[in-house]
């Protein structure tokens, strides 16, 4: 669990706050995936206001059971994802498919998945003559690695592709880059590069086209137990 907070008060009043949660449960045959990012960003009005800037949330669910000690099937995995800024009220994944750990010898881990799946959004709104919602066939590759660089430091890298018509954005992509550096046992300073990609964001009514690509950079505390 990761909170980063920063808050700005003076000639500038700002708010920023991410969060992330990642839990895993595994067993002798299967493995239990959850994922959640949000991050909520507001800014002065200039009228002693804070009018929001940033709204966007993502959560992943993953259930994995392994046919061999490195082969493995994905019957179900979901995401749910928000971005009013991106004119996304909500985009809903469903898919199966499979998938292979590369590597996993304690120190890392390597493991790519992915398949075939179903793609519904909910736009905010559209120009006159798009439908909304758009639903589509997609393809989904997730890549996962994690490397432990030394006794207190981790690279962690999570990679996820989804490619459907262009309607419902195109090809998309979430990048996450982590360094883990740890304080004491459970505690840990997080570093985050994330990226999020959408190859062709939908316009909106009033004629609007958000930008393909967000960036950002947290930094804050983990907590891992």
């Amino acid at each position: 669990a990761v909170v980063s907070l920063d808050l700005r008060r003076g000639n500038t009043n700002q708010i920023d706050y991410t969060a992330r949660l990642n839990m895993k449960r595994r067993a002798s045959l299967t493995r239990l995936s959850i994922d959640y990012i949000g991050n909520i960003s507001k800014t002065n009005g200039g009228d002693g206001s804070l009018v929001e800037t940033i709204n966007n949330h993502r959560l992943n669910v993953g259930f994995d059971y392994y046919k061999t000690r490195y082969f493995f099937y994905t019957p179900l995995f979901a995401e749910l994802y928000r971005d009013p800024f991106l004119n996304i009220d909500l985009k809903t994944t469903l898919g199966a498919g499979l998938g292979y750990t590369v590597i996993d010898d304690g120190r890392t881990e390597l493991s790519f998945s992915g398949g075939p799946a179903y793609m519904r959004t909910d736009f905010i709104s559209v120009a006159p003559g798009e439908s909304n919602p758009e639903s589509t066939p997609a393809a989904v590759l997730r890549t996962d690695y994690d490397f432990e660089i030394n006794d207190t430091l981790d690279f962690i890298a999570k990679y996820n592709i989804q490619i459907g018509n262009q309607a419902s954005g195109g090809y998309t992509h979430h990048i996450i880059l982590t360094l883990e550096s740890e304080i004491t046992g459970s505690l840990d300073i997080d570093t985050s590069f994330i990226w999020d990609r959408t190859s062709n964001p939908t316009e909106s009514a009033d004629g609007t086209r958000p930008f393909p690509d967000d960036y950002r950079v947290t930094f804050g505390i983990s907590y891992t137990y």
